[in-house]
């Protein structure tokens, strides 16, 4: 009777909702795997819908700058006084003067802009609005070309050379920039010495040819190196003074390709002092180009009155895969031989190599370059262009000038690799001087990234690296890295002349440079004179396949001068 009143307990409580009996434990995993499976499934759902908003998001970045790329070249072709007229403050002017001549480089986007957010800080960037040319004394001219530059970094740069910073070359390309760590508790700054006193009427300075934004830029000038005494400032936007040399007036700006003008008015002095204190897309501090514009003190009282029309050497239109560029010609801030060499030293496709500095004694002669025949086996390859690859044009390049006497150093030199036993070929073959396409004249490597390295001998002045990988058809090999270093191991002093890779892939760095289609003139690398010993090349596969070919190399240079301990013939000593 108990146990039958305990029964109907039990069934009034389950029928009232006060409990209910534990479920079988087959149950309790069966329905706790189909949860599982279902957020696994609704997670994976997620991750689609992120990768699809990612793409889109990219699209309409790459979409608007085209867009900034197309408006910023029709301020160039629509208005030819924007182009010398550089963004800025309204600048001053005096009488008896005349627009400022300035060259400016081609409009360059290396990659999807970073949005810039204005602050209070910050002047609006107005691309489209032209600016009032600054005015300065006839004959004014860059008294800081080629002039000798220090720097606070006592390390040196991480990239490039301080005699970039004045060399003419204002292009944004590898090999056209210098680049710099800063120390963190202060400001980076590059000095450059005018050798004499001048009568400064403008800076002009680039510290990049795309938008981004510069922290701290201070410009100062003085007639003493330390700058301690007699110290004028003409341009600082360090609003909160934190490289401790005073809170700035003026604002920070947006970099392009315009670089910035600084109205110097006609203050005397010998040395130019750049700060900078990262940017906006790193810590790093860069410099492209500094023009300081202005005339010896000799000069600097010659005026002549009356102005002339603004008449500015601007890059004419022209396209690289759908960015707005200049042609070769404005590439390059040298000037040019009018009279034409043979096809083989003129046919180089590439970059305008940018000048070697010019020893007034030394005679700069067109490198020449004995070439191949195009020999094209097979059907080619289609080779789907992007932002990441140079356009192919076929047409010829204008001489490569270097040093009389400049040749090709690697003939016949030893040449070791990452690979020690290549499928195909010797490593002799990528040095015995044969740049046929047929067998017996190239080598092939493994597949993934693979390097070879040519030991000079002895240190030299690197003018030019020539590289044919494989010519036999249209292919484009990736990650092409191309260093200079005295160490065999490539780990001190390691330079970079050359570098595609454009995601990083070989973990050497992203590089600026655009990859390219491989022809029978090979590709021609700008040194810039260099001195080395060792030359290393990579590359990670190609378009064709993943393997890794080389038919040729050569390194043109001249042997560095030997040092030698200086011999002194002493007097007999003298016995008091």
């Amino acid at each position: 009777m108990v146990a039958h009143d305990d029964d109907r307990d039990v069934a009034r409580m389950l029928e009232a909702g006060y409990g209910a009996p534990p479920p079988p434990p087959a149950f309790v995993e069966q329905t706790r795997m189909r949860l599982q499976q279902e957020l696994q499934a609704a997670q994976a759902s997620r991750r689609r819908l992120l990768r699809v908003w990612r793409h889109v998001a990219a699209a309409a970045v790459i979409v608007v700058a085209a867009g900034l790329a197309v408006v910023g070249f029709r301020g160039i072709s629509c208005a030819p006084h924007e182009t010398g007229t550089l963004p800025g403050p309204q600048v001053r002017s005096t009488p008896r003067q005349v627009p400022l001549r300035l060259q400016l480089p081609s409009p360059f986007f290396l990659c999807t802009n970073r949005l810039v957010h204005l602050t209070a800080h910050m002047e609006p960037y107005e691309p489209e609005r032209p600016r009032q040319p600054l005015m300065v004394p006839r004959g004014t001219r860059n008294v800081a070309l080629e002039k000798p530059v220090t720097c606070s970094d006592t390390v040196g740069p991480i990239v490039g050379d301080v005699a970039q910073i004045n060399d003419g070359e204002k292009s944004g390309l590898d090999s056209s920039y210098v680049e710099f760590v800063p120390d963190g508790s202060q400001a980076t700054w590059v000095q450059i010495d005018l050798e004499e006193p001048c009568a400064i009427h403008a800076i002009a300075l680039w510290h990049s040819v795309w938008p981004t934004v510069f922290h701290d830029v201070i410009v100062q000038v003085s007639d003493d190196p330390a700058f301690r005494r007699g110290v004028r400032t003409l341009f600082n936007n360090d609003f909160d003074n934190s490289s401790g040399l005073g809170v700035g007036r003026d604002r920070e700006y947006t970099e392009d390709y315009r670089g910035r003008l600084i109205d110097a008015a006609g203050v005397t002095a010998r040395y130019v002092r750049l700060y900078s204190r990262g940017c906006i897309d790193g810590f790093f501090d860069r410099y492209v180009e500094v023009e300081v514009h202005g005339k010896p003190m000799g000069e600097a009282t010659l005026e002549v009155p009356g102005s002339v029309p603004l008449d500015v050497e601007a890059p004419q239109p022209g396209t690289r895969d759908g960015v707005t560029t200049a042609p070769a010609d404005f590439a390059v801030a040298r000037p040019m031989n009018t009279w034409l060499v043979a096809q083989e030293t003129s046919a180089l496709p590439g970059p305008m190599p940018r000048s070697t500095p010019q020893d007034p004694r030394t005679a700069l002669v067109p490198l020449r370059i004995r070439l191949p025949g195009a020999e094209l086996i097979g059907t080619p390859k289609n080779i789907k262009p992007h932002a990441h690859l140079e356009k192919y044009t076929g047409k010829p390049r204008p001489p490569f000038m270097v040093p009389e006497g400049t040749a090709n150093l690697a003939r016949g030199k030893p040449v070791t690799a990452s690979d020690p036993e290549p499928i195909i070929g010797e490593l002799a073959y990528v040095t015995d001087g044969d740049k046929g396409s047929h067998d017996g004249c190239y080598v092939e490597l493994m597949p993934g990234t693979q390097w070879i390295q040519i030991d000079l001998k002895q240190p030299c002045a690197i003018y030019a690296v020539l590289v044919w990988h494989y010519h036999a058809q249209f292919c484009v090999y990736h990650d092409v890295v191309v260093q200079l270093a005295d160490d065999p191991d490539f780990i001190e002093n390691v330079r970079t002349i050359y570098n595609n890779d454009f995601d990083n892939s070989s973990g050497l760095s992203i590089g600026k440079d655009l990859e390219y289609i491989e022809d029978y003139r090979g590709r021609l690398i700008d040194a810039g004179g260099i001195k080395a010993r060792y030359v290393r090349l990579y590359t990670k596969g190609s378009t064709s396949s993943n393997l890794n070919h080389y038919v040729e190399v050569e390194v043109h240079g001249k042997p560095a001068p030997k040092q030698v301990p200086l011999k002194t013939k002493l007097p007999m000593p003298i016995m008091s």
